[in-house]
């Protein structure tokens, strides 16, 4: 099991990669239900919808490691106010982007909406921004999906709330 240190070592390499592309971002430490403290980073995506609303929409991005993998994960939507009939909608919608999708996974943990994507510890820039570009198209799509439906959407940035994630083992 890697060690908090090992772990923001890592981290550097993406950091180094957001500044590449000139993405700003700060540190954070990521709370676990055991009391273990790991680190990550955290970004805000900025999707822009020209189509429907005309309006800027941050979502929360998590950057993290776990053993011989980056994760990146981001908060696309939060569903305790939706309907219960909306809610399945939603995770239908997910799953099909799933299958459609390569390099995204969209996933529901504790009443919010994630897209993701993991990478290979000695993941090259080339690729990274690969990821990078996968991840926003899967964001933009579901996004797009939500909009369409008549779900109203609103910013996540600033609401993840990284006590309420786990470690993965």
């Amino acid at each position: 099991m890697s060690s908090y240190e090992t772990e923001k070592e890592n981290l550097k390499k993406i950091a180094q990669y957001l500044e590449k592309e000139k993405v700003s971002y700060k540190w954070e430490d990521l709370s676990f239900y055991s009391g273990e403290k790991w680190p990550a980073i955290k970004t805000t995506y900025i999707y822009k919808d020209t189509k429907h609303t005309h309006k800027d929409y941050g979502f929360d991005l998590l950057i993290g490691n776990s053993e011989d993998w980056f994760e990146m994960k981001c908060l696309v939507l939060k569903t305790d106010q939706l309907t219960k009939d909306l809610r399945y909608d939603i995770y239908e919608w997910c799953l099909s982007l799933n299958f459609e999708l390569w390099e995204t996974t969209f996933s529901a943990f504790f009443e919010q909406i994630f897209v993701e994507s993991d990478m290979p510890l000695n993941i090259s820039y080339e690729d990274f921004k690969y990821e990078l570009q996968a991840l926003k198209k899967g964001i933009d799509l579901f996004i797009e999906l939500v909009i369409q439906k008549a779900c109203e959407l609103s910013d996540t940035a600033g609401k993840l709330d990284v006590k309420k994630l786990k470690k993965r083992k």
